[in-house]
């Protein structure tokens, strides 16, 4: 009885089979990210901790489409605020601005930050199909870039960030190119 119960779970046992973990924005900003910095309870195991920073992105892929985690954003430099993304054989490169997130009530609750993967040392690198929607909460009351506190001194730029990564699905012909390139 027990095997055939298990079966009706995902690989994680996070969730029975046809259910899929789909949060919006603003609900990985509020259910997830705000109560992970408050140090609350989280409503499912879906988001894991794990310091992105510190593998390849297919090291983290298991068997979904996508994966949510929670890592640390560490400063490049220990006295500027540009974030360092690279990883023992490659870095995530940020393709645009931060886009707002905001609540129902149309107050602004977070950001987010579309990143790509590139293969290799900066500026030699090879860009990849892995993606990364990386997640902050919007808080205004953060000093500015100029004022000097003791926070602003550490290599920690957030303690908790909350991630997206996935693989980019091919465009119409790139996905045969591919095949008859083999």
């Amino acid at each position: 009885m027990e095997e055939a119960s298990s079966s009706c779970a995902n690989e994680h046992g996070r969730f029975p089979v046809g259910i899929r973990f789909a949060p919006s924005d603003e609900e990985l900003i509020t259910c997830y990210l705000a109560l992970k910095q408050k140090g609350e309870p989280l409503p499912s195991n879906a988001v894991v901790d794990v310091d992105l920073y510190k593998y390849h992105p297919q090291q983290l892929a298991v068997t979904e489409n996508e994966w949510y985690f929670f890592t640390p954003r560490n400063r490049k430099y220990t006295n500027g605020e540009r974030p360092n993304r690279c990883t023992g054989e490659g870095y995530w490169k940020a393709t645009g601005a931060d886009l707002a997130i905001y609540d129902r009530r149309d107050r602004k609750i977070g950001v987010k930050k579309q990143l790509v993967y590139y293969d290799g040392k900066q500026q030699e690198g090879k860009k990849t199909k892995w993606m990364m929607m990386e997640y902050r909460i919007h808080d205004g009351s953060k000093p500015k870039s100029g004022a000097r506190t003791t926070a602003r001194w550490s290599k920690v730029l957030d303690e908790s960030v909350l991630c997206k990564i996935f693989c980019k699905k091919p465009k119409r012909g790139e996905e045969e190119e591919a095949a008859s390139a083999l």
